[in-house]
């Protein structure tokens, strides 16, 4: 069986790119202006609006009278933003995780707590 022998042999690159002189862009040639121009509409002006300078309070809906332990300024910051939430729990003495560790509810530093549509919030 005969054998091909090839030889790759590389010519000279005769590619030139393209200078910016080379292309005819209207724009950047400056030779004619563009079939339509374009005009940016006005943004509508808005007005921001105030601060309210009534505070709104959420309400606190504890009727199981839960101690709250050390949680009271979380519960006192969902208030102060307006939310409505009832307390499910509070402190637990004894309290234990699945793990066997003991809950931040035994602590203190841990409350449930969900959210109160009763009080007029949807």
């Amino acid at each position: 069986m005969a054998q091909i022998q090839f030889t790759p042999y590389v010519t000279q690159n005769t590619f030139k790119s393209p200078q910016i002189e080379d292309i005819d862009i209207p724009i950047i040639r400056g030779k004619k202006k563009p079939k339509e121009e374009i005009v940016l509409a006005p943004l509508p002006i808005t007005e921001v609006p105030q601060p309210s300078q009534q505070i709104v309070k959420g309400i606190i809906d504890n009727s199981g009278n839960y101690d709250v332990g050390n949680m009271q300024s979380v519960v006192d910051a969902f208030s102060d933003a307006g939310i409505n939430i009832r307390i499910t729990s509070g402190v637990r003495p004894g309290a234990m995780t699945k793990s066997g560790n003991q809950s931040h509810h035994h602590l203190g530093n841990a409350v449930d707590i969900t959210p109160n549509f009763s009080q007029g919030e949807t």
